[in-house]
């Protein structure tokens, strides 16, 4: 529990420092995501941990730290309101992203150690349910910042969403 409350406390200071860049918050979340687990040659903390890790626009990040974001030309008041949902919904996901990596590292352990299918069937259920739980909080994520959005900012976001970032 105690480890669960400095993990919320570090990702609440941390994503709610606007200052921050795309590249200093990923160093930062890296370091409280840990090292990668014993057979993940690279990891893209929290994204690999959602249900649908690719394929989900990340609205957040798009707006904020896309190099063709300058495009939705975001007002004040929008760009508050959008860091607003950062600091509101980050803690969120990766202390719920860290949960499911340790899960996952620990499902590897008892593979390794010769667990049967079987017997790891509820593990396996547990991480598929918190998962999806965590996919569900992008979903809101996404239903929060188009709310903040024009639609045709959000019709400009999804036409540079695509894109890969230099």
């Amino acid at each position: 529990m105690r480890m669960v409350m400095v993990v919320l406390f570090g990702v609440t200071a941390l994503c709610s420092a606007g200052d921050l860049t795309h590249t200093e918050l990923k160093k930062q979340m890296q370091v409280m995501a840990g090292a990668p687990g014993p057979f993940a040659a690279h990891e893209n903390f929290p994204k690999d941990y959602f249900l649908i890790s690719k394929n989900i626009p990340f609205y957040v990040g798009l707006t904020l730290h896309h190099p063709s974001s300058e495009l939705l030309k975001l007002t004040d008041e929008q760009l508050t309101r959008i860091q607003e949902i950062r600091a509101r919904v980050m803690p969120v996901v990766v202390t719920s992203a860290i949960k499911i990596k340790k899960m996952e590292i620990a499902l590897a352990d008892k593979i390794v150690h010769g667990a049967k299918a079987e017997v790891l069937l509820s593990d396996v259920e547990e991480i598929a349910r918190l998962k999806t739980a965590l996919t569900m909080e992008h979903l809101r994520c996404i239903e929060a910042v188009r709310a903040v959005l024009t639609q045709q900012q959000e019709k400009i976001l999804l036409s540079y969403a695509a894109e890969k970032p230099h």
